[in-house]
Formats: structure tokens, C-alpha cells, sequence
């Protein structure tokens, strides 16, 4: 199935705003919804940094660079 969602990267708030480049709502009055996003971005960047921690276990070669 074909969806028309664009490819992203996940990014944190160091990051500035590009269309292909996701980082989460800066700021103390956010909206609901900016919140909700800020939170669904932050648990996927979580488990992106937990796979690439356990590729780092495994292969050893990778965690010496």
C-alpha cells in the first residue's frame, strides 16, 4: 500500500525547522496538540536510540568510532 506521507528525519530541539526534519514544539503555552506531537516524537526517538544502542552492543566495531 502506498501512502503520500514524506520521509523525515527525527531531530531534537537543538535543530532548527526544515520540511524533511522533525523537532519537537518549543515553548511553555503549547496547544494540546503540539504536546501530543511533542510526545509521540520524543517515545519514537527513544526507541530509535535504544536500537541503535543494542547495534552498538552487538557489534562492537561500531561503538569504537
Amino acid at each position: 500500500m502506498h501512502h503520500d506521507l514524506p520521509l523525515v528525519i527525527l531531530g531534537d530541539s537543538a535543530y532548527p525547522r526544515f520540511p524533511w526534519l522533525l523537532v519537537p514544539y518549543a515553548g511553555t503555552s503549547l496547544s494540546t496538540e503540539q504536546l501530543q506531537f511533542n510526545l509521540a516524537r520524543s517515545s519514537t526517538r527513544i526507541i530509535i536510540e535504544n536500537a541503535f544502542g543494542q547495534l552498538k552492543g552487538r557489534f562492537r566495531l561500531i561503538s569504537k568510532q
